[in-house]
């Protein structure tokens, strides 16, 4: 009997794992803001979560069980056994090395958090409002501001001995408490803005926004500014080496010295990405957390750098591309990558490409463009080998791509200031704007024959009969149409508005709603990509839905998803994939998602996410017509161990964490009709 059982599980498994969206390995990047350290484990605070690295950065894993989707950790700290993570609406602490989180915000008035100092056995957090200092006994957090500036935004926090060092956002000076908080005196009024704080002994060395470094070896009685050699002066963090000081700057990378400050040299050799947010030092390693491309480590205190990203499913992906069997992707931050194996392994290819927030991809032929938000348009005529700028005609808002589309031998984009048209491969730029709306973003094109169609927000949609020299508005929607997807099937045009997918067969002379379910929804539309008779559209918040499996209705495809947070589809012919927000590329069989396989009918539906999961999960329904459904939750032995009442919203939270990992079974129970899914909690 028990081999019979462990068999029907392995093949309940089975099934499922084949049918769920995967995530590709790869590309690995992403926006780090923090780093923590203890013996040779180091933590990551990313713009999605905490992420851990036991082998000093070669591979990392995501440790966010408990943590909203897509937290912003601004702060981490080990305590003893617990890890604190500051974000920006508050604080979590995990007992476990971060496989599970919970929040900590009892008594905070403001959950801004910045930073956090540890002394003994205080522990100290900077927020947007003061510090507090955690009271363990009664698990809340007490304000301790007396002495500081009224409203202060904490920036940084620092401890030497039993003295507490605090600098401002807002304000300039430097405050000192020697009695943990419990009183503050100014200890320098003169330094600016301060951003981060690093203390050696009697050495302290201050950076700022936008003033550089400063130097004091009196235990801040006086500062010196140390400047020497700087050439960007907006300091995002400090760490200490040994003799060498390093610091990450906004925009010009890492700068080091070996003699306090005198003297400063670039240290950038390897860095791909010179917008650097954090810096951590283990042993005598030193790791630098950038804007977009990761993380990087240096071995030879910053000579050389090398990226150390292998983990983190943390890119930006804001553009899909195929040509062929290769598979492109644009990414806010780290540029563009390419896989050749269907997203199996991934290569950057970033040579040339001077500017790496990348927001949009055209291919045509042997010529690759690649969009980006403030240095134009890229053009690459092998494969991403070399990429070239070619912007003649582009300047200010006109380089801020928003979108693409190539015709013929005419490239067409869509900017922060209108549409603009290259007939020679993007050598040259000319305005095409007659007709439009002044200054109004471009967001997506498409075209049937010689009719070019444009997506601009909440102006609607507008349609070129002659190459764009003139525009004609087809569609003006309204109140709350914003209308930021386009795609074409046959002589069919689809538009993307706000919660729905419009569709003309006439030039936009008529409109009418495609399906039903996607309005309540209330979310914005991303992309929209076709194969045959099956849409689908990546929406902003509610992952990816699927139109013509199911009678009239939009169904949720979003099993295996991490988030719903959609950026981009493409479909390849065998898969279909989907850039996520901070979520990397995902993909998954066409032929499986458009199959006949569904517990779905023309009446009722509903949707598990994340699945599997840590135990929270959510329920989301569609077409729900009654006020309340009875829901009831099952083990695989048949055990009912969750029951409840789901009311008419358009989703429910679910907290199983308490129970041990494995198979489930959802039921709705909608009159005599029951409707039954699987969970799996992991």
């Amino acid at each position: 009997m028990k081999k019979q059982l462990l068999l029907l599980i392995l093949a309940l498994c089975s099934i499922y794992v084949n049918a769920q969206w995967e995530q590709a390995n790869g590309p690995y990047s992403g926006w780090i803001n923090c780093f923590t350290t203890k013996d040779s484990i180091i933590m990551a605070g990313s713009n999605n979560g905490v992420y851990l690295s036991l082998n000093y950065g070669n591979t990392w894993i995501s440790v966010n069980s408990g943590l909203p989707t897509n937290t912003q950790i601004k702060s981490l700290a080990i305590f003893g056994k617990k890890i604190y993570a500051g974000s920006s609406d508050g604080i979590y602490i995990s007992t476990n090395m971060g496989s599970n989180w919970i929040s900590c915000d009892a008594g905070l008035f403001n959950k801004q958090i910045r930073s956090f100092a540890i002394t003994g056995n205080y522990i100290f957090a900077g927020t947007g409002d003061g510090v507090y200092l955690y009271i363990d006994s009664v698990a809340c957090w007490k304000q301790v501001n007396h002495g500081l500036p009224s409203g202060s935004g904490i920036s940084t926090l620092a401890i030497s001995g039993s003295d507490l060092y605090a600098g401002f956002d807002g304000y300039k000076g430097l405050y000192v408490s020697t009695d943990y908080g419990n009183s503050w005196n100014v200890r320098c009024s003169t330094l600016p803005q301060v951003s981060d704080l690093e203390i050696s002994g009697s050495n302290i060395f201050v950076g700022t926004n936008g003033f550089g470094m400063y130097f004091s070896s009196n235990s801040g009685s006086s500062f010196t500014a140390i400047n020497n050699g700087l050439s960007n002066k907006n300091i995002r963090s400090i760490g200490i080496c040994g003799i060498n000081v390093v610091v990450a700057t906004n925009g010009g990378g890492v700068f080091k010295t070996s003699d306090n400050g005198n003297n400063w040299i670039a240290a950038n050799n390897g860095l791909t990405n010179l917008e650097v947010n954090a810096i951590a030092v283990l042993d005598l390693f030193i790791f630098a957390g950038t804007f977009g491309c990761g993380v990087f480590l240096s071995k030879n205190n910053g000579d050389n750098w090398e990226n150390m990203s292998t983990g983190l499913q943390l890119t930006n992906v804001t553009s899909l591309a195929v040509k062929d069997t290769n598979l492109f992707a644009g990414a806010a931050g780290s540029g563009m990558y390419l896989s050749a194996n269907n997203g199996d392994t991934w290569d950057p290819i970033n040579n040339g490409l001077t500017g790496k927030l990348i927001t949009s991809i055209a291919i045509s032929d042997s010529n690759i463009f690649a969009g980006s938000w403030g240095t134009g348009v890229f053009l690459s005529k092998n494969n991403g080998s070399q990429w070239n700028n070619v912007n003649n005609g582009l300047t200010g808002n006109k380089a801020c791509i928003n979108s693409m589309i190539v015709i013929d031998t005419n490239v067409f984009i869509g900017t922060s200031d209108g549409v603009f048209l290259s007939s020679d491969y993007g050598e040259n730029w000319i305005t095409i704007n007659n007709g439009l709306p002044y200054d109004n973003d471009v967001y997506s094109f498409t075209f049937i024959g010689t009719k070019i169609f444009a997506a601009l927000g909440n102006s609607g949609v507008y349609m070129s009969t002659n190459n764009g020299d003139n525009w004609t508005n087809v569609y003006n929607g309204n109140t709350g149409t914003f209308v930021s997807a386009l795609a074409t099937n046959g002589s069919s045009v689809f538009a993307g508005d706000e919660g729905r997918i419009l569709l003309t067969s006439d030039n936009g002379n008529t409109w009418n709603g495609v399906g039903n379910g996607l309005w309540l929804l209330n979310t914005g539309i991303s992309a929209i990509a076709i194969s045959g008779k099956y849409i689908f559209v990546g929406t902003s918040d509610k992952g990816v839905y699927l139109f013509g499996k199911v009678g009239n209705n939009w169904i949720p495809v979003n099993e295996g998803f991490a988030n719903l947070y959609i950026t981009s589809l493409v479909i390849d012919g065998k898969y279909i994939y989907a850039g996520m927000y901070y979520g990397g590329v995902w993909k998954r069989l066409l032929s499986e998602v458009t199959g006949i396989n569904a517990n779905y009918n023309n009446e009722f539906n509903y949707q598990i996410y994340p699945n599997p999961n840590n135990g929270r999960f959510k329920i989301e329904v569609n077409n729900l017509v009654t006020d309340k459904m009875n829901l009831e939750i099952f083990s695989l032995y048949g055990e009912k161990i969750f029951e409840s009442i789901y009311l008419n919203h358009i989703s429910n939270e679910i907290n199983l964490s308490g129970f041990p990992k494995g198979i489930y079974f959802v039921k709705l129970f909608e009159g005599e009709k029951i409707y039954t899914k699987k969970v799996v909690i992991q």
